[in-house]
């Protein structure tokens, strides 16, 4: 598991952690689909299963987090 710590000062620098965050995501589900023939199966789609459900939950906060901007800003 790869740990990374992120300042955040700003709910833009929070929108762009987020960003980060569900590309990282992303990228480990094809990493998963890579090794997928020489895992057990049910493991990588287990794991696939659960990037998914991380990055529609981050996309959730992150739509909660742009309504949050459009009231800071108007």
């Amino acid at each position: 598991m790869k740990v990374k710590v992120i300042e955040i000062n700003s709910l833009k620098d929070l929108d762009s952690a987020l960003d980060e965050v569900i590309e990282e995501i992303r990228n480990a589900s094809d990493e998963n689909e890579a090794v997928e023939d020489e895992h057990d199966c049910e493991t990588i789609t287990a794991l696939r299963k659960e990037n998914e459900e991380l990055r529609l939950e981050l996309s959730t906060y992150k739509a909660k987090l742009r309504h949050v901007q459009e009231i800071v800003n108007s």
